[in-house]
């Protein structure tokens, strides 16, 4: 997994909260917090699982709230990248 897939679940997420999908917005929440648990990025994940909880109470998160995750996302991979590399 890359995080490409990371950021296109992501893309997606502002998507559907721009549109005010919610079930498409909890598929890419609940997605992000998935791929977030496989790679170890706790904090990313729990900011996932915050907002699919949120859509699914029938909230909407907004568009700073999404970004937020964007941003936690870019600050990790280098990390995520350097640690990709040293796989075999």
């Amino acid at each position: 997994m890359a995080t490409t897939d990371i950021d296109n679940a992501l893309q997606k997420l502002a998507a559907a909260v721009r549109d005010e999908d919610r079930e498409a917005a909890i598929f890419s929440a609940h997605a992000t917090k998935g791929m977030a648990l496989d790679i170890s990025a706790a904090h990313l994940a729990a900011g996932a699982k915050a907002l699919e909880k949120m859509l699914r109470a029938g909230g909407m998160p907004s568009p700073a709230e999404v970004d937020a995750l964007v941003e936690n996302l870019a600050r990790l991979r280098p990390l995520i990248d350097a640690w990709r590399a040293d796989l075999p």
